[in-house]
């Protein structure tokens, strides 16, 4: 994972600007007719909220970014470091110590 996607912003330490746990936040977005009738039939389809569907989309998005800056950094890693760690190192290595 890059360095900067790790670290907490000023925002996150800082709680009197965060919501309460678990308290909902609304977002706006602005789409065309199509977009709008293409979300609300898939929710539709699956039994969703449009909330829901717009909810779980972006999040597995940013995370499959995540998966791919993780990979890219190990990839990188390997190709400067050829050849295999056992797993107590790779975990000590994110600090992931168990």
């Amino acid at each position: 994972m890059p360095k900067t996607a790790t670290k907490p912003s000023e925002a996150e330490n800082d709680t009197r600007k965060l919501p309460a746990k678990n308290q909902r936040q609304s977002v706006s977005v602005r789409l065309s007719a199509a977009e709008k009738s293409l979300i609300e039939s898939y929710a539709k389809a699956q039994r969703r909220s449009v909330s829901d569907v717009i909810r779980f989309v972006a999040l597995e998005k940013i995370e499959a970014e995540y998966d791919l800056a993780w990979f890219v950094e190990a990839k990188r890693d390997h190709e400067r470091n050829p050849g295999t760690v056992t797993h107590a190192e790779m975990m000590k290595k994110h600090g992931l110590d168990a």
